[in-house]
């Protein structure tokens, strides 16, 4: 059998029977080749075919003798090369360093004396790579996303939007669009350790479709202002009204307590409710604390731990009664006792007040009083964001790299509706997360009919709020 691998400089070898040959001429019904060894040059015919796409098995016409043994030491180092280059015309957004690195990992042990250096096959995979890639972007102005990048690898439109005046890019596919129309709720978050540069940040909106939490939106983005934010939604709000005529009217966004998102999401979507998510208002609170020098005292002190954590709690009591309580509770003999002993408490104390009662995030955004585990936390998006970050597996990839993964991470969500569709069974939601949520049902049923008094319903919340430490 006789195939073709290319060669330490680019060109064409034909591998038969254990011997090398280069190409000396072609003419009309036939390929010559001779020995690679300039002290053999025995020739051999071919067949004419395509050298550059040339197929698994040549017909050789002729063949002649060679003077010296068979050249495997030298076919198994040109079979690794062309693996590699292989490799790369395969993965482009890959490294040359990390090509080598993936097939010398595969080599058989018998072939490992003929693996050659990754300094003799970096200009050959570079220019493989050059060839299946375009040039990574330095600036936002040098981004341009064209032909199989725009699309998934089912071939459908990926790329929604690219706007470099506004330093964003939005991927969402029509029918991605179509099923975040169909959820009442919404879930907006953000990651910046796996973001490729220029881009400064990678926007993900969820979707709550009928029993799962989907991403469907994604968006590369240069800053978090208003703006920007604005832009997105303003482009998906108009992308839906085309395809159906009819408005995307989501009924509650469940995001973290970032300004610029807030702020644009509440004036793109004025009928939504906002929801802050609970986790990242403890949270909040949690790295307030640390910055007041209060977290030793915490962890030594159980009635600290227990006041801060009935200021978290705040959030489970009803929307009415909570500006009156929190007044009550600040001005508690307890609470001043530990404002003295612990006078960052007391700086904590204003920090909640002026950001969470007087502030822009007002209890209405806060409160999970009329929540359930659905939307009172982000906890859905937290947990992509952590597994979307080890499947990209480093820090700022370039731009090419990345938006492979997003297309294999599109085909996940895709394969996720498809599962809702046929009905298949929902992910079962951890042991930890039910019986917090029994718990939860409980003590408010409780409150409800009457058989606690609204402190001892907020003294018992204290002990759902997350630990911190």
């Amino acid at each position: 059998m006789a195939y073709v691998v290319q060669g330490s400089r680019g060109g064409k070898i034909l591998i038969h029977e254990g011997y090398r040959y280069q190409k000396n001429r072609i003419r009309l019904n036939a390929i010559h080749w001779r020995c690679w060894r300039n002290t053999c040059r025995a020739p051999l015919r071919t067949a004419v075919f395509d050298i550059q796409n040339a197929p698994n098995n040549i017909d050789v016409l002729y063949v002649s003798e060679h003077d010296h043994q068979e050249d495997q030491e030298t076919i198994d180092s040109a079979s690794i090369r062309q693996r590699m280059v292989n490799h790369v015309s395969a993965n482009p957004e890959v490294s040359g360093r990390q090509a080598y690195d993936n097939v010398v990992q595969q080599v058989p042990r018998n072939e490992r004396d003929s693996i050659p250096t990754y300094d003799c096959l970096r200009s050959s995979l570079d220019r493989t790579r050059r060839k299946h890639i375009p040039p990574i972007p330095a600036t936002i102005n040098d981004v341009a996303i064209n032909g199989r990048w725009c699309l998934t690898k089912d071939g459908d439109q990926f790329l929604s939007k690219l706007d470099n005046g506004w330093g964003i890019a939005v991927f969402c596919t029509r029918e991605a669009l179509m099923c975040l129309g169909d959820c009442n709720d919404i879930y907006i978050d953000a990651t910046f350790k796996s973001v490729p540069r220029p881009y400064m940040q990678f926007l993900t909106i969820h979707g709550f479709y009928r029993d799962r939490v989907i991403p469907f939106v994604y968006a590369l983005m240069t800053d978090k202002h208003i703006g920007s934010y604005r832009q997105i939604m303003r482009h998906i709000k108009r992308r839906y009204r085309r395809l159906t005529n009819n408005d995307l009217s989501p009924q509650n966004i469940v995001s973290d307590f970032e300004t610029g998102m807030i702020t644009a999401a509440e004036t793109e979507f004025p009928q939504a409710r906002m929801c802050g998510c609970f986790f990242h208002f403890c949270r909040s609170i949690w790295r307030r604390l640390q910055k007041e020098g209060l977290r030793n005292a915490f962890n030594r002190r159980l009635a600290l731990r227990r006041c801060v954590r009935k200021m978290m709690a705040i959030a489970y009591l009803p929307l009415a009664v909570v500006r009156q309580n929190f007044q009550l509770f600040r001005q508690d003999a307890t609470t001043q006792r530990l404002c003295h002993n612990c006078p960052g408490l007391r700086e904590l104390l204003t920090y909640f007040q002026r950001n969470y009662l007087n502030g822009q995030f007002s209890p209405v955004i806060w409160n999970v009083y009329q929540r359930n585990m659905d939307n009172r936390t982000n906890n859905h998006v937290e947990s992509f964001n952590k597994r979307w970050n080890a499947v990209v597996g480093r820090r700022h990839p370039n731009l090419w790299y990345f938006l492979k993964k997003l297309k294999t991470e599109e085909r996940r969500g895709a394969l996720s509706v498809a599962a809702v569709r046929r009905g298949d069974r929902p992910p079962v939601r951890k042991r930890k997360y039910r019986l917090l949520q029994e718990r939860i049902d409980r003590l408010t049923n409780s409150y409800r009919n009457g058989q606690r008094t609204l402190n001892q319903y907020w003294d018992a919340m204290v002990y759902t709020v997350a630990q911190f430490n």
